[in-house]
């Protein structure tokens, strides 16, 4: 069990909404807080790979060993 303390402004908007939706504060404030539970574990699983979906093989005249060939890393940065 867990008590927040919760400005007088917000509460009112919390209040509005849950009735509008015909819930207890309660419920609407959990329902709140499991989907931003939800959305975190989205952002915290996303891998680099995943966020590079969209660019990985736009390049079609690349050499095969790009990644592992250190010769065409030659003046890089000078």
């Amino acid at each position: 069990m867990m008590t927040l303390n919760i400005p007088d402004d917000i509460e009112q908007q919390l209040k509005i909404i849950a009735n509008n939706k015909q819930l207890a504060v309660s419920e609407f404030v959990l329902s709140l807080l499991t989907t931003a539970l939800k959305q975190q574990e989205k952002i915290e699983t996303v891998s680099c790979f995943d966020l590079m979906q969209d660019g990985l093989g736009c390049i079609d005249d690349a050499p095969s060993d790009l990644s592992v060939n250190k010769n065409y890393l030659s003046g890089y940065g000078k």
